[in-house]
């Protein structure tokens, strides 16, 4: 036998490293390559290597779906396997509380009886908890309020990635419908406001409002970010928030007749803008919203074209009834939309429109998807690994265990 020669060259770090750049974002290969031997979780938890990793493929993963259940915020991994136990993220509520939306890694919940919106981060277990102003705490338990959260970084600022940004400022926007009266006209009419709240001045801007249509109500759908704008559904109606501007206003929907709560989602259309989805099981539509300019006119209008018309082949006759059938959420990240036939959870991708049964369910709560990157997992579980042979171990809060 041949003396026994240098290690081979495939276990050295440098190697390992360039490998393991590679894995794909979307599936969680370095939380799986962590657990391999020490060697491994050591390369893949370096800080360096994460930078790197989050440098070239600059896209969070859609880990899964917080919903709100059973005085829980909770979360359901959408990966197979599911590698992140649901507890490790969930939220437990108490008094009377609105999961409102996630965004860029963060998850915003409104607590009513607090008067108090709360940002929560669950890799890490940090919370922001922000008093709100007046206007929204006014018949708290009653109050028709949606709002969303967003980082305030940019793809301009050097290495900033949305989902890896958990230092990053953020802003929260509220929006809330109510009934207004003119004593003066002896009129009822609704309305809606917005505020706005940095996370880097630690206040909440000026309030800005538009006239709803009549019996108008912000509904249980979690907001769309397109094109520096935030979007809620309303009922024949999309409210618009303008981040840049900051004014709120109405835009109408299409006209179609199978255009309700359950069935129909606001969505980012290909080209940055907005747009709609349609379920009519089995078809499948999507619509794009179109601004135009008016002869002699400085503002134009909005025209709804149709992009796609599918026929979505689930293995279900056309016998569906329409209680039944509904769509649950939007990612703006991935693209995909949540639905669900029958007693049955799919997604769509909206691209490719390859959809996939994801579970079973008898429940019509909205999904809020949730999407970061892996590399952040493994960061904070170094972070604890370290803190805990330091003798200082981190108070980092865990899943299930935290109120809100």
């Amino acid at each position: 036998m041949p003396a026994v020669g240098p290690a081979f060259p495939l276990h050295g770090d440098d190697v390992l490293g360039e490998i393991f750049l590679r894995l794909g974002p979307l599936k969680p290969s370095l939380l799986r390559a962590s657990h391999v031997c020490k060697q491994w979780r050591s390369v893949v938890s370096d800080p360096g290597f994460l930078r790197r990793f989050r440098a070239r493929h600059r896209k969070p993963s859609l880990l899964g779906v917080f919903t709100q259940q059973h005085g829980k915020a909770l979360f359901r991994s959408v990966l197979d396997p599911p590698v992140i136990p649901s507890e490790r993220f969930s939220l437990r509520g108490y008094g009377s509380w609105d999961l409102l939306g996630c965004r860029h890694g963060r998850v915003l919940v409104m607590n009513h009886t607090e008067g108090k919106a709360i940002v929560y981060d669950p890799v890490t277990g940090d919370q922001h908890r922000i008093a709100v102003p007046w206007e929204f705490r006014q018949n708290a338990v009653v109050a028709n309020i949606n709002g969303a959260v967003l980082c305030t970084g940019t793809a301009d600022n050097k290495g900033h990635i949305h989902g890896a940004c958990r230092s990053s400022p953020f802003k929260i926007v509220l929006v809330r419908a109510y009934t207004a009266y003119s004593a003066k006209r002896n009129l009822t009419y609704r309305m809606a406001h917005a505020c706005v709240y940095s996370s880097k001045t630690r206040t909440w801007g000026k309030n800005v409002s538009a006239v709803l249509p009549c019996d108008s109500y912000i509904s249980g759908h979690h907001s769309v970010f397109a094109g520096n704008a935030l979007y809620w559904y309303l009922p024949g109606n999309i409210l618009k928030f303008d981040m840049g501007m900051e004014s709120l206003h109405v835009i109408k929907k299409l006209p179609v007749a199978n255009d309700c709560y359950d069935t129909s989602h606001i969505i980012r259309s290909k080209d940055g803008g907005v747009g709609i989805a349609l379920l009519s099981y089995p078809t499948f539509q999507v619509w794009d919203m179109k601004n135009f300019k008016k002869k002699n006119r400085c503002h134009g209008g909005t025209r709804w074209l149709p992009q796609k018309s599918i026929r979505l082949e689930l293995g279900y006759g056309s016998g569906i009834i329409r209680t039944k059938q509904a769509i649950l959420g939007f990612d703006e990240d991935e693209n995909a939309i949540f639905f669900r036939v029958g007693s049955n959870i799919f997604i769509v991708h909206l691209v490719s429109m390859k959809s996939k049964k994801l579970w079973r369910s008898y429940t019509t709560c909205k999904y809020h998807p949730y999407t970061c990157y892996y590399t952040a997992a493994l960061e904070t579980s170094a972070d604890n690994a370290s803190a805990t042979h330091g003798g200082d171990q981190k108070n980092t809060a865990q899943g299930g265990s935290v109120q809100i």
